[in-house]
């Protein structure tokens, strides 16, 4: 008999019929961005996931884009991403400036392996609440070696190899520059060191 690897001809009993009228009546009215059409889609689907709010896209590319800009995601973010997926899901991230970064597959669900993933977290997790409490202070913090040498484009050139592992690299990705320069007051150290204990929760 034989089986085909996949068959997108077949349909539901009816569909075609509705499908076909509703192209010709979508083609009368132009209705084919925004309208009655799509209104009443957003409706449906907001009603059927329980939320108040749905935006219907062309693709999951464009749907994947939105939540990134939703959430802020933006130049130097760093985004987590299965490296089993389709190209959208990696080409999401680009297109909002944001830097991907794939996560291995776990062998037992072929899913993301989480313990990987959590690896992959822990440098930056305590970084990023650090920023947040020394931008609200008003205290200036910079990454003065935000790449290995191995990773700069003018190096590659001239590089001969490279031994070790990862150190640098990660390092790079997780450690956190703090004001330090001729002529800082006490008053500055100690705003500084106090924003690190709260951090901390020493304070």
């Amino acid at each position: 008999m034989g089986v085909p690897f996949i068959d997108i001809k077949r349909f539901e009993t009816g569909f075609l019929d509705e499908w076909t009228e509703k192209v010709s009546s979508l083609s009368k009215t132009a209705s084919f961005i925004g309208g009655p059409e799509v209104a009443g889609l957003e409706k449906s689907l907001s009603e059927y996931c329980e939320v108040a709010h749905t935006v219907s896209c062309a693709n999951g590319t464009d749907a994947l884009q939105l939540a990134l800009r939703a959430v802020g995601v933006g130049r130097g973010d760093k985004v987590l991403l299965p490296d089993s997926t389709f190209w959208a899901t990696f080409e999401a991230v680009v297109n909002v400036n944001g830097d991907p970064y794939t996560v291995d597959t776990d062998k037992a669900d072929l899913q993301m392996n989480f313990s990987d993933f959590e690896k992959a977290i822990e440098p930056n997790a305590e970084r990023t609440k650090l920023e947040a409490i020394l931008k609200e202070a008003g205290i200036g913090f910079g990454n003065i070696y935000p790449g290995s040498m191995t990773d700069q484009p003018g190096a590659k050139e001239f590089q001969k190899g490279r031994f070790g592992k990862e150190n640098a690299r990660e390092i790079s990705s997780s450690v956190l520059n703090l004001p330090l320069f001729p002529y800082m007051t006490e008053a500055e150290f100690s705003e500084v060191i106090s924003a690190v204990k709260r951090h901390l929760g020493k304070n």
